[in-house]
């Protein structure tokens, strides 16, 4: 089993992704996991000393940005889907998780157009904005906060 698991940006996002890849080696010590991260955060330091294959994309933020920083921002991130495809179509996933951050969303979106199958994972009470767009192209939603487990079953979040 070939298995991409995603996140970038912060550690609410990053270690959610690496203990989701713990669970995975330990539920099937055979996997094959990449872990894909930005190339500015602490994911590659955290993939590394889990023992994770670890590749990094150039993504960057739209939220909250002026028209120059928007245009930047597309502009980064289609260089991030590109790359994203390619990687996806080289290591041809079973699955790929995402557990939030904008690198999380060129990476799905690639697996989606690719054939693999998708999941995104989310450790806040309310969903990111990646994840609220993600939520649309995934087979399969993980949170946290059971209390609002009804939302995830709609697939229509706040």
């Amino acid at each position: 089993m070939k298995i991409i698991v995603t996140a970038g940006g912060t550690g609410g996002h990053v270690m959610p992704a690496v203990s989701i890849a713990g669970a995975i080696r330990k539920k099937r010590p055979d996997a094959e996991i990449l872990f894909i991260g930005t190339d500015r955060g602490l994911e590659e330091k955290v993939a590394k000393a889990n023992d994770l294959r670890f590749y990094a994309l150039k993504a960057a933020g739209i939220k909250g940005k002026g028209i120059k920083d928007l245009f930047r921002a597309a502009t980064i991130n289609i260089g991030a889907f590109s790359k994203a495809l390619k990687i996806v179509r080289d290591f041809r996933p079973d699955w790929i998780i995402g557990a939030g951050g904008y690198v999380t969303g060129m990476v799905v979106l690639a697996g989606r157009l690719a054939g693999s199958r998708c999941a995104i994972q989310e450790q806040n009470i309310l969903p990111g904005l990646t994840n609220r767009i993600l939520s649309h192209l995934s087979q399969k939603i993980f949170w946290h906060f059971l209390i609002l487990a009804g939302f995830s079953q709609r697939k229509k979040w706040l």
